[in-house]
């Protein structure tokens, strides 16, 4: 792809390499969707995998939105919505979440965290924290920000997928994504700064969704 401009994030270059598997799936940008793309201004959502040193690109997730012919009135509503999401993430710090919150929850979630800290009890506590269910989404989010280092490298989910939870971070948000059935961040086994960062902005403007 020609890069004209970016809405966010920095790329560099006039030029782009996006890679997408395209599947003829009406949930999907298919080859025939793409084709139509061609030649024309679009509206792109894109993923930079910390993997790749070149200006390599993925196309954020399945959803026709996320891939679109632009219009000014669509760049308008993406930039206001863009504005919301940074003013909504520089209060995040300061809002009280003490009146929404379920105190005995909230103990309980501290705990197992600690708990999933000591080797032995590290995918029991995984298991506990998914057992806890939606009520525990708001205190898993505002705990979220923890480098702590885990003891294993492996973690089974319920879904008996092994993933490679670094530190508490990676831990939690892959819980979360369990239990709202969203995957902000992909982080399940690990991940960079950036990634990392990303991954607890994104859940965080989830919440203030949420709530």
């Amino acid at each position: 792809m020609v890069h004209a401009k970016s809405l966010k994030g920095n790329i560099k270059g006039g030029r782009i390499l996006i890679r997408h598997f395209a599947r003829e799936q009406k949930s999907d940008v298919c080859i025939k969707c793409l084709i139509k793309f061609d030649r024309k201004n679009v509206i792109v959502f894109l993923v930079k995998p910390d993997e790749f040193n070149e200006e390599h690109f993925y196309y954020a997730g399945h959803t026709h939105s996320a891939f679109v012919v632009s219009t000014p009135e669509k760049v308008s509503h993406i930039k206001n919505i863009l504005s919301q999401q940074s003013d909504a993430l520089k209060d995040f710090e300061h809002k009280d979440f003490s009146t929404v919150i379920d105190k005995e929850i909230h103990q309980k979630v501290k705990t197992l965290i600690n708990k999933s800290l000591i080797p032995a009890f590290q995918q029991s506590s995984f298991d506990e924290l998914v057992k806890l269910g939606k009520p525990a989404i708001t205190s898993l989010i505002l705990l979220i920000d923890d480098y702590r280092k885990l003891p294993n490298p492996h973690t089974m989910s319920p879904n008996y997928l092994h993933y490679s939870p670094v530190v508490v971070v990676d831990e939690l948000s892959t819980i979360l994504s369990f239990l709202t059935d969203k995957h902000l961040g992909r982080i399940y086994s690990g991940g960079s700064q950036r990634e990392r960062e990303h991954a607890i902005a994104a859940w965080r403007l989830f919440l203030t969704d949420f709530k």
